[in-house]
């Protein structure tokens, strides 16, 4: 994927050793792939990084209604989807719902059709992919975002060598290896922290 910078590379690394550990982590934040223009290979990203989960992502599009957002949060958990992708979102990315499932660990809310609460663990893999996304509010600091700029006026008309989805899909078991291979370097290195400044 050509990301259009460094920054845009490191969430999508961030995002591939979340996968890998999500289970485990009492929060995380979102991924985002964000593009210019339609057919830049969001979704492709976004289902190839799920695919370190060992499953299939569930995909949901996305509303900017709040109380669908509600209702669709809430169904998400229920699901026990490792990853969901929350697709095509254009423009503003805005959501309370949203904002509280990737605060803390655990999400409460009233089943839908019923006068009962239910409280789920929160510890999915939240993707995201839209067009020019921009991340309001508390969201700005729970969302990451890797932006992919193939410098051309329309990049649906590109062909490639081989899809990255179906190659993760195949391959999840090595990659997944691999990425658990660094973090356990990372803690034997007995998990270094940077000063502002250093990197």
């Amino acid at each position: 994927f050509p990301f259009d910078g460094p920054l845009s590379r490191s969430v999508h690394l961030a995002a591939l050793l979340t996968a890998v550990q999500r289970p485990i982590l009492p929060t995380a934040p979102a991924f985002a792939w964000n593009s210019y223009s339609a057919g830049s290979g969001k979704s492709y990203a976004a289902k190839a990084v799920a695919w370190l989960t060992g499953v299939s992502p569930s995909e949901s599009p996305w509303s900017s209604d709040g109380e669908e957002q509600r209702k669709r949060m809430m169904a998400m958990l229920l699901s026990s989807s490792a990853s969901t992708i929350l697709d095509n979102i254009n423009g503003k990315l805005e959501s309370d719902s949203l904002c509280s499932l990737l605060t803390g660990e655990y999400y409460q809310d009233r089943i839908l059709g019923l006068s009962q609460n239910r409280t789920l663990p929160t510890n999915i893999l939240i993707l995201a992919t839209g067009n020019n996304i921009q991340v309001a509010g508390d969201l700005c600091r729970r969302v990451l975002i890797a932006t992919i700029d193939h410098g051309v006026e329309k990049p649906s008309r590109l062909s490639f060598a081989f899809n990255p989805v179906a190659l993760a899909k195949e391959n999840w078991r090595v990659y997944r290896a691999a990425a658990l291979t660094l973090l356990k370097g990372f803690v034997n290195a007995g998990m270094p922290s940077y000063a502002e400044g250093s990197i």
